[in-house]
């Protein structure tokens, strides 16, 4: 049985390791984990049929 990697030529099997290597991952700040909760967000209520902000 032959393998996918035997009948790629030497250029897609650079590709094909480049894809299969580990990446790596961003270490995100406890602000901007924050911000994509949306916990900074402003925030609005309604009094007497407006909406106003806090």
């Amino acid at each position: 049985m032959m393998k996918l990697a035997d009948k790629l030529s030497d250029q897609d099997k650079k590709k094909l390791d480049r894809l299969k290597s580990p990446k790596k991952e961003r270490k995100m700040s406890h602000d901007e984990i924050e911000n994509l909760m949306g916990m900074h967000r402003d925030t609005y209520k309604r009094v007497h049929g407006k909406i106003r902000r806090r």
